[in-house]
């Protein structure tokens, strides 16, 4: 096995397999959550959604003033989430899991 093949998520020491995911909704290949850094809040998240949305709808109706898409206070505005990836996923940041 080349070190290209073996440097993936489920060789790597932050990433951890079975993450909140319905394995019945995809295919079989694991999946799990990176570790690597602080999880993120879902405001954030959502924040950046609604702003590419925003975007979106504000170039295919210019004339509309309105606010297309706003974050509200809720109970999401306290969730995190770490970043959800595949097992066969790679990224600059990895480190081989100790034995």
């Amino acid at each position: 096995m080349s070190v290209q093949t073996s440097a993936t998520c489920s060789n790597c020491r932050f990433w951890e397999q079975g993450a909140a995911m319905d394995p019945s909704a995809f295919d079989d290949r694991p999946r799990g959550t990176c570790r690597r850094s602080p999880p993120q809040t879902r405001s954030d998240f959502d924040r950046i959604i609604a702003d590419y949305l925003a975007a979106i709808a504000r170039h295919l109706n210019p004339e509309s003033e309105e606010e297309a898409f706003a974050i509200h206070d809720s109970d999401a505005a306290s969730e995190t989430y770490w970043p959800l990836t595949v097992g066969e996923d790679w990224c600059g940041e990895y480190q081989q899991r100790p034995s």
